[in-house]
């Protein structure tokens, strides 16, 4: 990766991420939308590149923001993802947010002006591969739940069966990811990680 600097002078850029598009917003700058695709992402570096930036602020997103995150990294722009919580308190706290307002990519700028956050590291294919089997293990946490709510409901024993069958399976696969998750843990992957079963902090949190 190439190394990033965050100017002094330069202004703080916040930008905004969902499935479809990025829109940025600057201290200084007009607010511009792209797609958020290959293409778009790569005009969003040519057009930040161009300008004075002493910081990009990307809000975590569950993942969304990772492929945006990884572009300005390597184009070597100080790109920062931080906590929605912390966005929104400053925000309520400075009058620019309501409680019923959404953080838009203007609030963003000025959290990254004002708090000047770190620039965010790319994770190892490791770390990136445990954050994404914490999120499997979630997924199917909650199917096993929804699974075993539907089970009370059956009354024929034969569909009880099958259904009875297809939970266990899903269970040996919830221990398999566990198990590999724990190897990864144990590895020194997710150094600074709680134990198995608390909340593991990887540019989002996930709790079991």
């Amino acid at each position: 990766m190439i190394g990033t600097s965050q100017s002094q002078t330069g202004q703080s850029v916040g930008v905004d991420i969902c499935k479809r598009y990025l829109d940025a917003a600057g201290t200084r700058e007009k607010a511009f939308r792209v797609a958020n695709d290959t293409s778009g992402r790569q005009t969003m570096v040519e057009r930040l590149k161009a300008l004075d930036v002493s910081c990009v602020v990307l809000e975590a997103t569950g993942g969304l923001e990772r492929p945006l995150l990884e572009a300005l990294l390597t184009a070597g722009l100080p790109a920062s993802i931080v906590n929605p919580a912390r966005v929104r308190a400053f925000a309520e706290g400075t009058g620019q947010l309501a409680k019923t307002d959404r953080i838009d990519a203007k609030v963003l700028a000025a959290y990254g002006a004002y708090m000047r956050p770190a620039v965010s590291e790319l994770p190892s294919s490791a770390r990136a591969k445990l954050k994404e089997l914490l999120s499997y293990r979630g997924q199917i946490g909650d199917e096993v739940t929804a699974r075993r709510a539907q089970l009370q409901l059956y009354t024929s024993a034969d569909l009880k069966a099958r259904a009875g069958t297809a939970l266990e399976d899903l269970i040996a696969e919830r221990r398999a990811i566990e198990r590999e998750i724990e190897a990864l843990i144990a590895s020194g992957v997710g150094a600074g990680y709680s134990a198995y079963g608390r909340t593991y902090v990887l540019g989002a949190s996930y709790r079991f």
